[in-house]
């Protein structure tokens, strides 16, 4: 069975993460395309049904109009509202004006209200006899001859019919020819408004025959019609408003049929009739815009906030291509909150990814770290048993040969003082495993006292310049007075391990170590000439059990350092390279001024 190291069990958790974030990011953003559809269909529904409605409406008021021509011809009386009516593309209503545009009055008016015949023939000069007759008759006041007067001109009319002009003319005559007394209401409204089958009323040649008229006729028939109606009490509404539909300009669009309804001039809506008929109906779009918005929001379609306007079109338009805009801000919101949720929903997301991962991340680097402690541990084992061996195997044979020579009586050389040093080596290696292991304790306390600095670095350095074969010059640049507060056993440890490893790492043949003090900063400054320390390296020096790679094999445990940085933290002291490079190293140990005594 294959063993999964840790590197592919890390990758394979970060690609379980990143697919699981894929997923669950696909599923907020399929969500957000729901409800993204889900909003438009809204939309379009509510647009549908906003395009419905103005076709409802549009249908319902061309049903409040006539849509046949007989319907028309047979209440062409009761009708007064400005729509027009067209059958086989003949208009059929409102009555047009056929007659001429002259300003000019016909003759006519002169002999009926001259009463003269002169010019005049046949029953055109009865009629206008009649006329005089009836006014002499008036004149005398006696009933009888009135009422024979009237009698034989409404024979005459009832039996001979003239030219449209000559009845108008001649009706106006007989209805203001009473100048004393006014006629009877009923006759005026039947002679002039009401057809009863027998007589034909004068509405019927204003609106029906008047293609002999000129325009200067019309004008004089309706004025006096109008004076008429007023004197008698009787409405005037129908008759104005039929006249002024019948010079009312029409859109000149309507000179062909169309095939849709259809909006002309953003005022008239055509609608297409079965048997060739077509409608023309007062259009307002802006009316029929409130309207719309008043039904649906009455619906409860629309919101008293929400608006619908009408897209821009160019005239004449179809009904069907007729549409609006809804402008609804609880969409607005809608789409902004949805918009909002995934950003929120992706970024907690990402947030909760990214800790996941962070977490995974601590958990191998405590695992790596872990680790890599227990095969540093397992080396430094292993390096502290070889350290040991070394000396104790080169202390054995050194004591033997000693003491055979010591037997033999020869000379001894220098194997005391090599054996001095090894025993010396190995009390710093167990000094500073014993001092770690102390120092990493909770109940340690630190024993204090005032230390001359500038006596023990003279000492130590005295002490490692006997044992070694090598030439240590020491520049002692500290104040003899300095006094440092502290435990005296641990800083000479520190000490002890900065001038072994200034020794051990040194290439030169002559060792250089200097010592200064700070007082800006409150810090001793120890320079060696050594080989020198990356910068990438300055941190990992400090770590526990930690030997940087060397070209050449040097003895050593990496305690030694980590053991400086523990005492220096103990004393709440800091410790660090102020810099390093092929010519030495500069340690800086900085101590509180409460420590320090000039």
């Amino acid at each position: 069975m294959t063993k999964v190291t840790p590197a592919v069990l890390k990758t394979s958790i970060y690609a379980a993460i990143i697919v699981i974030a894929a997923i669950i990011g696909g599923l907020f953003l399929v969500e957000y395309q729901l409800t993204q559809q889900l909003l438009a269909n809204n939309k379009s529904l509510l647009q549908t049904t906003v395009n419905k409605t103005f076709k409802a409406l549009v249908d319902n008021k061309i049903a409040q109009y006539p849509n046949n021509r007989a319907y028309i011809e047979e209440n062409w009386r009761t009708l007064s509202r400005p729509f027009l009516f067209r059958s086989a593309r003949k208009i059929i209503y409102p009555h047009q004006f056929k007659g001429s545009k002259s300003s000019v009055l016909s003759d006519k008016w002169r002999y009926y209200e001259t009463f003269t015949t002169d010019g005049l023939n046949g029953e055109e000069r009865v009629r206008v006899q009649a006329l005089a007759q009836l006014k002499q008759a008036l004149v005398t006041e006696d009933a009888k001859t009135i009422k024979q007067a009237i009698t034989s001109y409404f024979e005459h009319v009832e039996n001979y019919q003239l030219s449209p002009l000559s009845e108008v003319i001649s009706g106006l005559t007989f209805l203001q020819i009473n100048t004393n007394h006014q006629w009877n209401p009923a006759l005026i409204e039947q002679l002039i408004l009401t057809d009863n089958g027998i007589l034909v009323p004068i509405t019927n040649y204003i609106f029906l025959k008047n293609k002999d008229f000129s325009y200067a006729d019309l004008k004089k028939a309706v004025n006096q019609i109008n004076s008429i109606l007023e004197q008698a009490n009787l409405a005037t509404q129908w008759f104005n408003q039929n006249v002024d539909l019948m010079t009312l300009k029409w859109p000149e669009t309507l000179a062909n049929p169309l095939m849709t309804k259809t909006v002309v001039n953003e005022q008239w809506l055509y609608a297409p009739l079965p048997n060739h008929s077509e409608l023309l109906i007062p259009f307002n779009t802006e009316d029929i815009t409130k309207q719309v918005s008043k039904t649906l929001t009455k619906q409860g379609l629309l919101n008293s906030d929400d608006s619908i306007a009408l897209m821009p079109l160019d005239w004449p338009a179809s009904i069907d291509s007729i549409e609006y805009k809804i402008d609804k801000p609880l969409w607005v919101k809608t789409d902004s909150d949805h918009k909002f949720y995934l950003v929120i929903k992706l970024a907690l997301l990402s947030i909760a990814m990214a800790a996941l991962i962070f977490v995974v991340k601590i958990m191998f680097k405590r695992y790596e770290k872990k680790h890599d402690y227990l095969n540093a541990k397992e080396q430094f084992i292993h390096l502290v048993s070889h350290e040991f061996k070394t000396p104790l195997a080169a202390l054995r044979i050194m004591s033997e040969t000693l003491a055979k020579r010591a037997e033999k009586q020869l000379d001894l050389k220098d194997y005391p003082e090599r054996i001095i040093t090894e025993i010396d080596h190995l009390w710093l290696m167990v000094d500073n495993l014993l001092s770690v292991n102390r120092l990493k304790s909770d109940n340690d306390q630190l024993n204090c006292s005032p230390i001359n600095l500038y006596q023990t670095l003279n000492r130590v350095t005295e002490t490692f310049a006997r044992q070694s074969n090598r030439n240590i010059q020491l520049s002692n640049n500290l104040d003899p007075t300095l006094r440092l507060h502290a435990d005296p056993l641990l800083i000479e440890l520190v000490l002890n391990n900065l001038i072994s490893n200034a020794v051990k790492y040194c290439d030169e043949t002559e060792i250089l170590i200097s010592v200064e003090f700070d007082s800006k900063f409150f810090s001793i400054i120890f320079t060696d000439n050594g080989i020198g320390i990356a910068k990438a390296d300055w941190q990992k020096v400090f770590n526990q059990f930690e030997r940087l790679p060397q070209k050449k094999s040097i003895k050593g445990t990496g305690i030694g350092l980590y053991l400086c940085k523990l005492i220096m933290d103990k004393h709440q002291a800091k410790m660090k390279i102020a810099e390093s490079n092929s010519n030495g190293t500069r340690w800086l140990l900085s101590f509180n001024a409460d420590n320090i005594e000039v």
